[in-house]
């Protein structure tokens, strides 16, 4: 009993929503929700051609046989034919009363408009008043893909219809795996809806239940209700969890969504969404509240009253001027992991509040920014959380030097850096902060022709600091290094096989900085780039201004590319390279510097990367190999095959060797990441994703479930799980089940079709 509970409430809510297929409309991918409707060209594909006159009260009559008999009434029999605007009727018989407009139907009839189409036994128009009823009739909304039978129905005009005792659905006719039967049902073709009463629901012609109302789209319009409910079973960490949207479409620039969900272990959360879009603006509001957190009661380090805050703002005050806000907080730091949906969201160590004014005209850009952060990971100690930027402004651009070829470009930055740590002496009693300028100005000679290129480039790169450490102001020198940069390369061209050319793409690359004492420079936001082949094109192994490497070294690289020569698309390319340095790099992040950190090697790793694409799948590789050691350092690799929306299958692999901890696996990456959807059956398919880590012998998620999709039901179910962190602050993994049930035409409910989008590359649900 409990079972048919759950799927009678399930189904109940799934109708009485039916409005969020409408109000989402504009959010979901374009695809066919049909294509498992095998013979609807018969009846949902009929495209009719409507007549247009020059005034609505125009009527033509036409048929075979004509005659008039008493009072001014015509009997038309054989091949009758009545068109008015946007209206078509053909009949074997009908009396015309021209003194009372009235034009009677004896005979089945066939109408065509361009809201309905159907078929009656009997029927009457009234050419004066555009009020008509029809007997016995099988109808067919297009718009909407909803067939259906009715004892009789009324059309007003265009503006409306009304059936009684009407039994309907977006199945096929004669295909029905579920009906509405309804005491009267009601159009309204202006507002784009339509409302039924007294509703019981059939599945295979077996009641299911009674719903006093529905209603359901017949456009695209959006408009306000009850969105879908949405549901998620077993989770340990909040249990079951029920959810019922509610959409407000407040203007046409303007809606918002009302979500409470109830959390069998916690108690009952509010989701807030509110989006606007105005002539020079845009952005979207999220909140999320839990008032009583009845998990939190035993956890001195977490309020019982919970939140999660996002604001994203654009502002255009001119083609050139615009105005962002990005800004996150949440209640505690527990927030993300306890109520994140995801590994990559349960992860998130910081959340950013963040704002800039940029103006941008030509080559040249300004941004002035002002730049917080909230850490969420209770392991990360008060001092190691990022610096705060209030504020930056940086300018860069380029210019052109007359007519000489040369270039002219410049990267400069001044910023002033406070940490949380300011007036905490106990937590972090030596936090530097203070202000950076820093200037890169740089001119180069860019020269270049069919088969070559040269570009000479010498630049500046000056820094200074004005800082301050424990209330006490610190000098620090200024440093101003010289950087000289050729980059060069060649392009040869071959046919190879037919409508297709190779490429073979060498580059030389030589960068010079000289090294420079920067022990003494505090790290605000400088770390070391992670190597990989577009690193060898760089002038900085560092990210961030407080380091600037030295560098006395050459890049060689190889690249070689087949490109179809009808559509320019790039079949294939492979690229290779290496760093030669000519003398040992002696700059570190570390502070002080140590002889331990200086970086003796003649040569960094080979990059190496391959690309392979075709219409239905696409490789990728690309790996780093030591020369040293000869091993891998960092490698991974993507197969990506999709022929439509069926047929996926992805199959992926990544490692990261850690060199100072060689012998250890805590801070190595070597993972393997398998998602697919496939066909069992014509209506069946597999659906799963399994994310491993080969260093700790467990999962990071998995998700597995199947899907079953017909003309006009679906329904999919997963179980999924990932990663999270206990209130003992240990992994654990949480598992729950989710589910989408959808009737076509009148809405879906669940949430795994947004799970499953975030997890298999390259799924699209199509309801």
């Amino acid at each position: 009993m409990r079972k048919l509970s759950v799927l009678s409430s399930l189904l109940s809510s799934v109708l009485l929503t039916a409005v969020s297929h409408n109000a989402l409309a504009a959010e979901t991918t374009e695809t066919d929700l049909w294509d498992m409707c095998t013979d609807s060209a018969s009846v949902f594909n009929i495209q009719p051609v409507l007549p247009r006159f020059a005034t609505p009260k125009q009527l033509d009559i036409s048929a075979k046989s004509i005659r008039s008999v008493k009072d001014g009434t015509s009997v038309f029999e054989d091949d009758v034919l009545i068109e008015k605007e946007q209206f078509r009727l053909k009949t074997g018989k009908l009396t015309y009363d021209q003194n009372k407009a009235i034009i009677s139907l004896p005979q089945a009839s066939h109408i065509e408009s361009k809201n309905l189409i159907f078929d009656s036994q009997t029927g009457e128009i009234n050419n004066d008043t555009d009020v008509s009823w029809f007997s016995h009739v099988s109808f067919v909304i297009q718009s909407s893909h909803i067939q259906g039978v009715a004892p009789e129905i009324k059309v007003f005009a265009d503006d409306s219809t009304f059936l009684s005792q009407v039994s309907f659905s977006s199945c096929e006719p004669g295909k029905e795996a579920w009906t509405f039967s309804a005491r009267n049902l009601e159009l309204d073709h202006n507002d784009e809806s339509g409302a039924a009463h007294h509703v019981v629901v059939k599945v295979k012609d077996v009641p299911i239940f009674y719903l006093p109302y529905i209603s359901f789209p017949l456009g695209e319009r959006r408009r306000s209700g009850i969105l879908s409910p949405e549901f998620r079973f077993g989770s340990s960490r909040n249990g079951d969890e029920i959810s019922l949207p509610y959409y407000w479409n407040i203007a046409t620039n303007q809606d918002a969504t009302f979500t409470p969900v109830y959390l069998q272990k916690r108690g009952t959360q509010l989701l807030t969404n509110y989006r606007y879009l105005t002539k020079s603006s845009s952005g979207e509001l999220d909140l999320e509240y839990l008032a009583n957190d009845r998990q939190a009661e035993n956890n001195l380090a977490i309020d019982e009253t919970r939140y999660l805050s996002k604001f994203i703002h654009k502002t255009n005050f001119t083609d050139n001027l615009s105005f962002n806000v990005n800004l996150a907080a949440a209640s505690d730091s527990a927030y993300l992991s306890d109520f994140g949906q995801s590994l990559s969201i349960t992860s998130t160590t910081h959340l950013q509040q963040a704002a800039d004014f940029q103006y941008r005209r030509g080559q040249w850009q300004t941004r002035l920014l002002a730049q917080y952060f909230q850490t969420t990971d209770d392991n990360i100690a008060l001092a190691d959380t990022p610096y705060r930027r209030q504020p930056q402004l940086t300018v860069s651009g380029t210019e052109p030097i007359n007519n000489a070829g040369l270039a002219f470009n410049i990267a400069a930055e001044w910023v002033d850096f406070r940490h949380r740590c300011d007036g905490i002496q106990l937590e972090c009693p030596s936090k530097i902060h203070g202000q950076r300028t820093d200037l890169s100005p740089q001119l180069s000679w860019p020269a270049s022709g069919s088969y070559w290129f040269f570009t000479p480039t010498i630049g500046q790169r000056f820094t200074a600091y004005q800082m301050t450490e424990a209330d006490i102001p610190r000098q620090i020198e200024d440093r101003n290094l010289t950087v000289v940069q050729f980059d060069s390369g060649l392009f040869f061209e071959r046919r190879f096989a037919q409508n297709y050319t190779q490429t073979l793409e060498p580059r030389l690359y030589y960068l010079h900085v000289p090294a420079a004492d920067q022990s003494a420079i505090p790290l605000f936001d400088t770390s070391a780039t992670t190597f990989s082949f577009s690193q060898l094109f760089r002038d900085n192994r560092f990210n961030g201004a407080d380091r600037v490497a030295d560098a006395n070294q050459l890049s060689t690289a190889l690249t070689s590319r087949i490109i179809n020569d009808e559509s320019g698309n790039e079949r294939f390319s492979a690229s290779i390279g290496q760093i030669h340095y000519f003398d040992d790099r002696e700059v570190s992040l570390d502070e002080p510097a140590d002889n331990s950190d200086i970086q003796t090697e003649t040569s960094s790793d080979i990059a190496a990367e391959l690309v392979l694409r075709n219409n239905n799948w696409s490789y990728r590789l690309s790996a780093l190999q030591n020369t040293q050691s000869n091993e891998v350092d960092q490698g991974s690799f993507l197969y990506h095959y999709q022929t439509d929306n069926r047929h996926i299958f992805n199959l992926g692999y990544r490692y990261k060797r850690d060199l100072n901890l060689a012998d250890s696996v805590d801070d190595q990456i070597d993972q393997s990441d398998l998602s697919f959807k496939l066909p069992v059956s014509d209506h069946w398919s597999a659906l799963g994703r399994w994310n491993y880590s080969l260093n700790d012998e467990r999962d990071l998620e998995s998700i597995f479930g199947f899907e079953y999709n017909s003309c006009c039901w679906a329904f999919r179910i997963i179980s999924r799980g990932h990663i999270v962190q206990d209130a003992n602050n240990q992994s654990v993994f949480d598992r729950s089940i989710l589910f989408s049930l959808v009737l076509k035409g009148f809405g879906s409910t669940g949430k795994a079709n947004q799970e499953l989008e975030r997890a298999i590359l390259g799924f699209h649900p199509e309801y």
